[in-house]
């Protein structure tokens, strides 16, 4: 399973889980690839070829688009409402979902908790 990362703080805050997560439950299957930056992914349009994508809302002051633009982009290229994960440290995120109007999407919260983890990627 290929799975895109979209999270400045990867190496802090994020890798060890997925890791943690493909060794433990996916028999090191998992194929992750962080992008720091909104337009270090490059043209979205490749976002299909992913089976998962994680966005943090707020990714970095470097990015040209936060995760809720990140979302709303590859939504628009249609791809599945049930394969973006939401991965975010505020509490209050569905509300915000909501006010960006976006669908209800999937949330994991950090920090990540392995089983929460299996479960968005399942």
């Amino acid at each position: 399973m290929k799975i895109a990362v979209f999270e400045n703080e990867y190496d802090a805050a994020v890798k060890t889980p997925f890791q943690a997560v493909s060794i433990i439950y996916f028999s090191n299957t998992l194929q992750i690839e962080n992008f720091p930056s909104s337009q270090s992914f490059g043209d979205l349009s490749r976002i299909i070829s992913y089976d998962r994508v994680f966005i943090d809302i707020d990714l970095s002051r470097n990015s040209e688009k936060d995760g809720f633009d990140v979302a709303k982009e590859i939504l628009k290229l249609g791809y599945p409402v049930s394969q973006i994960i939401i991965l975010t440290g505020h509490l209050g995120i569905n509300s915000k979902i909501i006010e960006k109007d976006l669908p209800n999407l999937k949330v994991v919260t950090k920090p990540i908790f392995l089983d929460d983890l299996k479960k968005a990627i399942e």
